[in-house]
């Protein structure tokens, strides 16, 4: 008989020692602790990942292009600001001349 493993594979839940089924889900030796079922859950990379390929496009040596938008979001933050103290300022003459 093999032994429970300590936390569920199908439903991640804590198996006590001993135990003949999980209590949340009713997974047992034969609906599921096999060693596939041990594994299954665990978000591993699938057989055709490439590991090599993966390093290289995540540590290459080439620059990455800098995303364009960033300076169009700093020229319309400075803009708005231009415009808000302008606006600020005109209202605080206006009132200052009455």
């Amino acid at each position: 008989m093999e032994l429970p493993p300590d936390i569920c594979p199908n439903g991640g839940s804590y198996v006590p020692k001993g135990a003949q089924s999980c209590s949340e889900c009713g997974a047992c030796n034969e609906t599921g602790w096999a060693d596939e079922a041990r594994t299954q859950n665990l978000d591993l990379p699938d057989s055709s990942f490439n590991y090599d390929e993966f390093v290289a496009q995540e540590f290459s040596s080439k620059p990455q292009r800098a995303r364009r938008f960033n300076g169009w979001i700093y020229a319309i933050t400075v803009f708005l600001l231009v415009v808000a103290m302008s606006w600020w300022l005109v209202d605080l003459l206006s009132v200052a001349s009455r």
